[in-house]
């Protein structure tokens, strides 16, 4: 019934759109929308149209996971056309969908609903941008962080192997941001490292029919990732003992994770620092001060 109110409310309040190609059915609207993958900007329109065409509460469901989960992924991903606003409406959506058992036929599409909203609590409190970075970015608040996206994991874990670890190792990168201590953050990845090399790809892939293969890919990515934080921290550790030659080992080491992590994209930049400090007092111990200089004006 609840679903029903706000379904009317929204036609009520919501133009109808202009029909994607003229003189289409609302059958063929349907099997349009079910080829397109769900980043296409083209499948959102479609659904929209058979919303107003052929208003249900399945459609109104439909829709609503639709634009709730391409906001959440959009915001997560650094799209300049998502706002936080749009995040945080996209929660609503989730929250709403999560509390009127939004499937009843679907049990998978349930968890997917839910591990979203628990998605999007994560990202809410880990900051981030509202409409411009002028606006103001709110403080992370790294516990809730870790919370929601171990909720988002076990969530998922039933029907989407590499979504659990995903979500897993995130919850994992989180508890080390929320401790300056690098002893911490190091132990946090190795054990973080030890927990993922103990999944049995085949034992997960039964539970959700994925294939061991990409099972078996999303944990070494996922590994990659942890010892390149594992060896950023060594290198911090190391650099604050003054152990300088361990400091450009943990480095190189660090940086060739990094490379091969799937995200391609891991900060780094602070290991630059560091290296070229460790550098120059290296040469300062063996009396090269116009190297060490050089090294400091790097």
């Amino acid at each position: 019934a609840r679903l029903e109110q706000i379904l009317s409310t929204y036609l009520d309040t919501v133009s109808k759109p202009e029909p994607p190609i003229e003189g289409e059915s609302v059958a063929e609207y349907r099997e349009a929308a079910a080829t397109r993958p769900f980043a296409d900007p083209e499948k959102r329109r479609l659904r929209e149209v058979i919303l107003h065409a052929s208003p249900s509460v399945a459609s109104f469901r439909d829709y609503l996971y639709l634009t709730a989960t391409n906001a959440v992924e959009g915001y997560r991903h650094g799209a300049q056309d998502v706002s936080r606003a749009d995040l945080l409406i996209a929660r609503r959506h989730l929250q709403l969908l999560d509390s009127v058992i939004p499937f009843p036929d679907d049990s998978d599409r349930a968890s997917y609903v839910a591990s979203y909203r628990h998605l999007a609590n994560a990202i809410e409190a880990g900051g981030g941008r509202w409409l411009t970075d002028r606006a103001g970015v709110p403080q992370p608040q790294w516990q809730t962080v870790v919370d929601e996206y171990s909720r988002a994991a076990a969530t998922v874990r039933a029907v989407s192997a590499e979504r659990y670890i995903k979500y897993l190792s995130k919850a994992f990168r989180h508890a080390a941001h929320a401790t300056d201590d690098w002893a911490t953050r190091h132990q946090l990845h190795i054990n973080a490292c030890q927990l993922f090399n103990r999944l049995e790809p085949p034992t997960l892939a039964a539970n959700d029919g994925a294939s061991p293969a990409a099972i078996e890919s999303t944990i070494e990515g996922t590994i990659h990732t942890h010892r390149c934080r594992e060896y950023e921290a060594r290198a911090r550790l190391s650099f604050a003992e003054a152990a300088y030659d361990e400091v450009f080992s943990a480095a190189k080491q660090a940086r060739s994770e990094a490379a091969a992590a799937p995200q391609q994209s891991l900060q780094l930049r602070e290991l630059d620092t560091i290296e070229a400090i460790s550098a120059a007092r290296t040469a300062e111990r063996h009396g090269e001060f116009n190297t060490a200089l050089s090294r400091y004006d790097d």
